[in-house]
């Protein structure tokens, strides 16, 4: 009879530490998108005033007529098409933290939507969907990465000939500073790409999170209650419908 009590408070005992963690891990995964997402929101303002700051150094290259379609192309890019993705990331993220407004949807093709995104700019200020803007964050800091390549391989033609480090000395700083940038600005978005790419984690488990949030409720532990709340979207019943899944006293 002992042995059954003692068996039996063991048992009580193992699952109650069992819970302890589980709500540990939970909250401790809620403290870290807390993190993330300010985290997001200073990288985004930090990649503006990079991206101006190269725009800065901005120079029209002689041999852009005689270029090939590709160096034109990474050209315009650079100079015109990754600051106004810039300034709309920046529009996007601020926004979505502030407003609490980013979310997901599995029902549609999310790289035919990134796609769209990239392609159309109107589209791309109206998604909230962090799957896409993962994805899109991604495909720009591969794009990036390329553009720095090419600076490279510019640089190293540069250096070998004597004439230009003789006559053009600061050619070499400017190709130093933007290979730098450009590579930094590669490692931002890569960056960026994971902080959407966890945010999307957070929200897939919404449901886990909401009856956590319940419990805690239950137990009076408000500070912790509100700080779950805050990592979800603002308006949870539009969230949970879009999910399929209808919320109850929360």
């Amino acid at each position: 009879m002992n042995e059954n009590l003692i068996n039996h408070t063991t048992s009580k005992n193992s699952k109650d530490n069992n819970t302890i963690i589980k709500e540990n891990i939970l909250l401790g995964e809620a403290k870290k998108m807390s993190y993330i997402k300010y985290f997001n929101l200073f990288f985004s303002i930090f990649r503006f005033f990079l991206m101006f700051y190269l725009i800065a150094l901005f120079e029209f290259p002689n041999y852009i007529l005689n270029a090939s379609f590709l160096r034109v192309f990474l050209f315009l890019f650079s100079n015109l098409y990754m600051p106004l993705f810039t300034i709309f990331n920046l529009i996007l993220v601020i926004t979505g933290v502030l407003g609490r407004n980013f979310t997901i949807n599995t029902a549609s093709d999310t790289i035919i939507e990134a796609i769209n995104c990239i392609c159309c700019w109107c589209k791309g200020l109206c998604t909230r969907n962090v799957q896409v803007l993962k994805i899109v964050n991604f495909i720009f800091s591969l794009i990036s990465l390329f553009i720095f390549c090419i600076f490279l391989c510019d640089f190293l033609y540069y250096i070998r000939k004597q004439n230009n480090i003789r006559f053009f000395p600061n050619l070499k700083k400017r190709y130093m500073i933007k290979l730098v940038l450009y590579f930094f600005d590669s490692f931002l978005l890569l960056c960026q790409s994971y902080f959407f790419s966890f945010h999307e984690y957070f929200l897939k488990r919404g449901e886990i999170y909401i009856e956590f949030y319940k419990r805690l409720i239950i137990k009076n532990r408000q500070k912790e209650a509100e700080l779950v709340r805050n990592e979800l979207p603002s308006n949870m019943d539009n969230f949970l419908i879009n999910r399929g899944t209808e919320m109850q006293n929360v």
